[in-house]
């Protein structure tokens, strides 16, 4: 007897991981360290850009984000790693000395192509599994 693995769907995979831009606003001296600890987690995608504050709202009441030069990762992440990555980042900004910061994550709508989804993702054999 033959057994028949069922066919996903168009898109299937593609919905079910769907990937986000993190964005970790940290002070400049702690980038680095920052830096790293989001690429541990299995990110092989960031960049970091200087922040100039120029915020005039809640947002200064927050002690993390006033008064030091800051430093903005952006990060692409898989949608399925979010929460965990997030826990992490959170602990961190409570435990690290001068470690304070801010992290959150919003929605990519889309990707060209399989191998860039598949490089963005950190799976280097995306284009290889999902050949249909």
């Amino acid at each position: 007897m033959r057994t028949v693995k069922p066919k996903a769907r168009p898109g299937q995979y593609l919905r079910e991981n769907r990937l986000e831009v993190l964005v970790t606003v940290v002070n400049r001296r702690k980038a680095e360290f920052f830096a790293d600890l989001i690429e541990s987690l299995g990110v092989s995608f960031q960049w970091m850009v200087t922040g100039e504050g120029t915020m005039k709202t809640r947002a200064l009441d927050r002690p993390e984000l006033v008064g030091t030069p800051k430093m903005v990762i952006f990060s692409v992440i898989r949608s399925t790693d979010e929460e965990k990555i997030l826990g992490v980042l959170n602990e961190k900004f409570e435990t690290v000395r001068d470690g304070e910061g801010i992290a959150y994550a919003i929605p990519m709508s889309s990707v060209i192509g399989k191998l860039v989804y598949g490089f963005l993702s950190n799976q280097k054999d995306f284009g290889e599994v999902n050949r249909g």
